[in-house]
C-alpha cells in the first residue's frame, strides 16, 4: 500500500513539473505572438472595449438630447394648435354673403 501511494505521489510530481514547464513555454510563445493572434482572430482587447463604451456613452447622450428636443417640439406644436383653435373660436364669423343676381340666375 505504501509503495503504491509513494509511486502515485512521485508520478503526480513529475506530471506537475512537466505541466509547469510546458505551461511556461506556452505562455512565453503566446506572449511573443499575442498581437498577431489578436489581429488574425479578430479578438477584442480591453482598449477596444473602452473605445466602444466611450462611443456608446456619446451616442446615448446624443439620443437623449434628440428625445428631449422632440418632446420640446411636440409641446410647442401642441401649444400652437391650442392657440390657433382659441383664435378661431374667438374670431368673428364672416357674415353669409347673398348671391348676386347674376350668380342666382346661373
Amino acid at each position: 500500500m505504501k509503495n503504491e501511494n509513494t509511486e502515485n505521489e512521485v508520478a503526480e510530481r513529475e506530471v506537475g513539473y512537466k505541466r509547469r514547464l510546458l505551461d511556461g513555454r506556452i505562455d512565453k510563445y503566446l506572449d511573443e505572438y499575442f498581437d498577431e493572434y489578436i489581429e488574425d482572430y479578430g479578438l477584442v482587447t480591453e482598449r477596444h472595449l473602452k473605445v466602444c463604451e466611450k462611443k456608446a456613452t456619446e451616442l446615448e447622450e446624443r439620443v437623449s438630447n434628440l428625445i428631449r428636443y422632440t418632446r420640446d417640439v411636440d409641446a410647442a406644436a401642441a401649444d400652437f394648435e391650442r392657440r390657433v383653435t382659441a383664435i378661431e373660436k374667438a374670431a368673428p364669423k364672416p357674415a353669409p354673403q347673398m348671391a348676386s343676381p347674376k350668380q342666382a340666375s346661373k
